[in-house]
């Protein structure tokens, strides 16, 4: 199912598995709501202010320019969510497991919340002036080109912490145990 140049202010409610939801150049004030499974789910050019709620588990979700002030919840599984060239001063705010979550060109000054386990998360080329929150366990957590002003507050558990190129005015705090490896052997 494709959608190409949509404009539109209504609601989009998905009750049925979809191998493939594509929306290109989707422009949204309205609301969109899935509650089944889908393979593939991608926005390319994604300029809301809307709001989109994930009930259902998804293998790839994929956002490819990604523009909002709107609001993201995620409650089912993702095996991998991707963010490419996203631009928001929105709300993302994740409650359920996600295998891989990158950000690939994140500029934002919005909040992202993450409330549950990720197993790679993953940000290059990261531009923010925005509060990025973590309370749940992650076992690689990467910066690669970091560049902030903003607020990191992690506190939860994380295996590896890596920042490679990190350029920040802004503020890390981390109240959580990190796990740098044994190297005496």
């Amino acid at each position: 199912m494709i959608f190409v140049e949509r404009y539109t202010s209504e609601l989009i409610d998905i009750y049925s598995p979809i191998n493939n939801l594509i929306f290109v150049e989707h422009y949204t004030s309205g609301l969109i709501d899935i509650y089944s499974p889908i393979d593939n789910l991608i926005f390319v050019e994604h300029y809301t202010s809307g709001l989109i709620d994930i009930y259902s588990p998804i293998d790839n979700l994929i956002f490819v320019e990604h523009y909002t002030s709107g609001l993201i919840d995620i409650y089912s599984p993702i095996d991998n969510l991707i963010f490419v060239e996203h631009y928001t001063s929105g709300f993302i705010d994740i409650y359920s497991p996600i295998d891989n979550l990158i950000f690939v060109e994140h500029y934002t000054s919005g909040l992202i919340d993450i409330y549950s386990p990720i197993d790679n998360l993953i940000f290059v080329e990261h531009y923010t002036s925005g509060l990025i929150d973590i309370y749940s366990p992650i076992d690689n957590l990467i910066f690669v080109e970091h560049y902030t002003s903003g607020f990191i507050d992690i506190y939860s558990p994380i295996d590896n912490l890596i920042f490679v190129e990190h350029y920040t005015s802004g503020l890390i705090d981390i109240y959580s145990p990190i796990d740098i490896g044994d190297n005496s052997k």
